[in-house]
């Protein structure tokens, strides 16, 4: 359920990385403030291997992914784009955690640490669905669909 489009943090221009990471926490604690008070908390069974797919809205590319996210707090994924001129395919890994319905993944890419947000707002047997938490607003709405459980 990670996939790139929002860098959180990076080591240049500091000053940049700051901005965004506070915009980011102003927003998680808005939306978290706003969650209803209840026991229904969407983390639970997160763990296993989930895939999906997405088309732009333009229809321009198609994105696609499977993540396995371990009992260990660990997750890898590999993460497909598609367009009418290229492929590209990224292998990640991070750590994730989830709490009162926000899925958190942070991970590393060539030396940049990342972290990137979503809240789960429905989940089935075998189905979520999640929406991107973006550095000022609630973005993509995604599903992913279970593959196997660990």
């Amino acid at each position: 359920m990670v996939f790139l489009s929002h860098e959180y943090f990076s080591p240049s221009p500091e000053n940049f990385a700051l901005e965004q990471d506070g915009r980011q926490v102003e927003t998680l604690k808005a939306i978290i403030k706003s969650l209803p008070e209840s026991d229904a908390d969407l983390c639970k069974n997160i763990q296993g291997v989930w895939y999906g797919s997405r088309e732009s809205n333009d229809g321009a590319y198609i994105d696609s992914w499977e993540v396995e996210y371990k009992p260990n707090g660990e997750f890898i994924g590999t993460f497909i784009s598609k367009s009418i001129a290229a492929e590209t395919s990224e292998n990640q890994k991070g750590t994730w955690t989830c709490n009162k319905s926000i899925l958190m993944n942070d991970l590393m890419i060539d030396g940049e640490r990342f972290r990137f947000n979503y809240l789960l707002l429905h989940v089935g047997d075998d189905q979520r669905t999640y929406v991107h938490i973006g550095p000022y607003e609630l973005e993509e709405v995604f599903i992913s669909y279970r593959k196997r459980n660990i």
